[in-house]
């Protein structure tokens, strides 16, 4: 009777702790896009290079997918393949100057950005940071 008690017992508290780490761990399949950071809406930003240009993203988004648009005083342009994943926001941009193609990596924290633009011509790598307006 005594083993079948501990057997219970101990099943019980597996139980128990399968449950609180369900739990933990938020409980979901993955699935749930409630934690994806929103970074909808106009963000105005600076890029750090000599001439300190400046800039504005208009961003809208759906779940994990983003679109919008980046201007600046030469070029405005539509992002593309815009996806967030956690708080790193990815996306290209092609400047309809010449067609050159800028792959763009960015770290959203809050209501700042810092990001980068890479030429996928010439390797140049920009940074610059936003804030949300």
């Amino acid at each position: 009777m005594k083993r079948i008690w501990v057997k219970w017992i101990t099943l019980i508290c597996v139980g128990i702790l399968g449950l609180v780490i369900f739990v933990a761990c938020g409980g979901s399949d993955g699935d749930d896009n409630s934690s994806v950071i929103n970074v909808s809406g106009t963000w105005l930003g600076v890029i750090d290079d000599d001439d300190g240009g400046q800039f504005s993203l208009t961003l809208q988004q759906n779940g994990t997918t983003v679109s919008g648009t980046y201007k600046d005083d030469v070029i405005e342009a539509p992002l593309q393949e815009g996806k967030i994943n956690d708080d790193i926001l990815t996306a290209i941009l092609v400047d309809p100057t010449d067609n050159e193609t800028f792959d763009i990596e960015i770290d959203v924290v809050g209501d700042e950005m810092y990001g980068t633009t890479t030429s996928r011509t010439t390797g140049e790598i920009i940074f610059f940071t936003a804030e949300r307006n």
